[in-house]
């Protein structure tokens, strides 16, 4: 870390710590820290994702840019200052899309910069999603209860200003979209669910390697009435049916009743590549870390992101125009009496030098 001496650089190394919390596809945690002169140059590590479900990097870079979301909060809390973020467009699209160009052209590229700016930091909601960081979870239960109607302002807000001037659009569907949208992911999960190679890339997410991963234990219960069509880990590449968990495990089959209509936030935005990409994901992560914030969880229907029909359809269904599908959050209420662990981490000397 040459360069870098002093309180800032403790402080910048406490804000990649923060960084770490994010939220990522699977737990993979694809991101690698390097500390500059005024800030930290975020990497990713094309190596570290589901690549079934993630052909084109969509869920790779929108997990780097929660982890630049948090960073940028980290940053701004711990030195009292505004930052600035450059992230880096030269991700062609096209070349990541294709099966054989993903890695030739994300492998060991910077995706962003975070840099310390003059000004003092004047937003008083860094301080309330600062705090949320290390409470909050990705929800894979069920969400019993609506939020207020000033949560739901509050994290709409967080999400639309994930950063000057890069429009992403935080947007409640009515609950006939709400229905079709749920519809969308049912079919894409059932789809998946016939998918060999998928199945068997799930089954390697649930054994947790190296901090990374969903340790069978933080899977959640399954959804008896299939209101709820999350993602299936508890699944075996031999069989459609949930395995069976072992005793004590969380992911045994369950009589918990999951919600009718699940509450969701979509994230929209464009052109649809690369860099807004990551801008989304830093959009994804405010939200869910102002969602915890005012007592609330967030979980994913992201399937019908993974799937180019059903992404086009569901922007068809909300009238999204010129823009594109970037994300399906769920959101809601838990029951009080549930504290849900953290996924493991990645240690932050592997992920910062």
């Amino acid at each position: 870390m040459p360069g870098v001496v002093g309180p800032l650089k403790r402080q910048l190394r406490s804000a990649v710590s923060d960084a770490t919390l994010a939220a990522s596809v699977h737990n993979s945690q694809p991101w690698h820290f390097t500390m500059i002169a005024q800030g930290v140059a975020v990497r990713v590590d094309p190596t570290l994702r589901p690549r079934i479900i993630d052909r084109q990097g969509r869920w790779l870079l929108q997990s780097l840019g929660a982890a630049i979301a948090n960073l940028e909060l980290g940053m701004r809390v711990r030195t009292g200052r505004t930052t600035r973020t450059q992230v880096f467009p030269d991700l062609d699209p096209h070349e990541a899309g294709a099966a054989s160009g993903a890695t030739a052209t994300l492998t060991g590229a910077v995706v962003a910069v975070v840099e310390i700016a003059d000004d003092a930091r004047g937003d008083p909601l860094d301080d309330r999603l600062h705090t949320a960081i290390l409470e909050r979870r990705t929800s894979r239960g069920p969400l019993y209860g609506d939020l207020e109607a000033a949560a739901w302002d509050t994290v709409m807000a967080a999400a639309s200003a994930a950063g000057d001037g890069w429009h992403i659009r935080a947007l409640r569907p009515d609950p006939a979209q709400t229905a079709a949208l749920v519809d969308l992911t049912r079919a894409v999960e059932a789809r998946w669910r016939d998918d060999v190679a998928y199945l068997a890339e799930v089954q390697r997410w649930t054994k947790p390697d190296g901090g990374r991963g969903i340790p069978p234990t933080l899977i959640g219960p399954g959804d008896p009435s299939g209101n709820v069509p999350r993602r299936e880990f508890a699944v075996s590449p031999t069989s459609p049916r949930r395995a069976p968990a072992p005793s004590g495990d969380t992911a045994a089959p369950s009589t918990d009743v999951f919600e009718v209509s699940p509450r969701l936030l979509v994230l929209a935005g464009a052109p649809d590549g690369p860099t807004t990409w990551v801008r989304a994901g830093a959009a994804m992560q405010r939200a869910m870390l102002a969602a915890t914030a005012e007592e609330a969880r967030v979980g994913f229907l992201g399937q019908v992101v993974e799937d180019d029909e059903a992404r086009a359809r569901a922007g068809d269904l909300l009238s999204l125009r010129d823009e594109a599908l970037l994300q399906v959050l769920r959101l809601g209420a838990v029951d009080p009496t549930r504290h849900p662990r953290r996924s493991p981490r990645r240690p932050l000397r592997e992920v910062l030098g």
